[in-house]
């Protein structure tokens, strides 16, 4: 869901992708790649600093618990 809110950011519009050529969606494609790589990576560093910081457990409800 976060690419249909952000495709701004991305750099392309949903409605063009239809009228793209086989190059530009390649581009399109890759940048949409790297997007979502950015966000994973922003998130486990997100976690990775919880756990240096002794405010991350283990559990099976890890992620549950952090919305509390």
């Amino acid at each position: 869901m976060i690419i249909f809110t952000r495709n701004e950011e991305i750099g392309f519009d949903w409605n063009e992708l239809e009228d793209m050529d086989e190059t530009e969606i390649t581009n399109t494609v890759s940048r949409i790649i790297n997007f979502i790589e950015e966000y994973a990576n922003g998130g486990l560093e997100y976690l990775h600093d919880l756990l240096e910081k002794g405010q991350l457990e283990n559990s099976h409800y890890m992620f549950i618990d952090m919305y509390k």
